[in-house]
C-alpha cells in the first residue's frame, strides 16, 4: 500500500488560504547526515529508467516533510539524466538535468525540487534514466528538504 500524500490537492479559494497560512517551514534538513549520498543505478538501455533505491526509509524523516533541492555529489558518466522520485511506490516527482566536465573540472547542479508534503515516517525511493546508450551510470544523491 503506497504511503499516503499528507495533504490533498486543494480546490478552493478558502483552501488556498489554509495552506499559505499554514505553509510555513520549520527548519530546513538534508538526508542522509554523516554519510555519503545514495548510489541510483539507470538501466543499460538509454531512456529507460533503473530500478528503485532507497534514498530515506521509514523512520528516518519523523515529521511531515517535503523536499526542496536534490544535491549531485557524484554521476559516473557526463550526459543528461532524469530523476524520478517516490513517496514508497507512488510517483512524487521528476527533474532533468545534465553533467558535463570542461578541462577536468566537473559541474553538477543543485536540483531544485517541489513536492507535496510528505506524512512523517515515509519511505522515499529514487529511480534514474541517462541519455547514455550500453551503459548503466550511477548518480549519487541527497535531498534537502523542510519539516513542517
Amino acid at each position: 500500500m503506497p504511503i499516503a500524500i499528507y495533504k490533498a490537492a486543494k480546490k478552493t479559494v478558502a483552501d488556498e488560504v489554509h495552506t499559505l497560512l499554514e505553509h510555513v517551514h520549520k527548519q530546513d534538513d538534508c538526508w542522509p547526515i554523516g554519510e555519503v549520498g545514495v548510489g541510483v543505478v539507470s538501466h543499460l538501455d538509454a531512456w529507460t529508467l533503473g530500478n528503485y533505491a532507497e534514498l530515506v526509509a521509514v523512520g528516518d524523516i519523523t515529521e511531515v516533510f517535503d523536499i526542496h533541492h536534490i544535491n549531485i555529489e557524484g554521476i559516473s558518466e557526463d550526459g543528461t539524466y532524469i530523476l524520478e522520485l517516490y513517496a514508497e511506490t507512488t510517483f512524487i516527482g521528476r527533474r532533468r538535468f545534465t553533467s558535463t566536465s570542461f578541462a577536468n573540472v566537473v559541474w553538477w547542479p543543485e536540483v531544485s525540487f517541489m513536492c507535496p508534503q510528505l506524512a512523517a515516517n515515509s519511505q522515499v525511493q529514487a529511480k534514474v534514466m541517462s541519455s547514455n546508450a550500453a551503459s548503466a551510470d550511477t548518480i549519487t544523491i541527497s535531498v534537502q528538504y523542510h519539516t513542517y
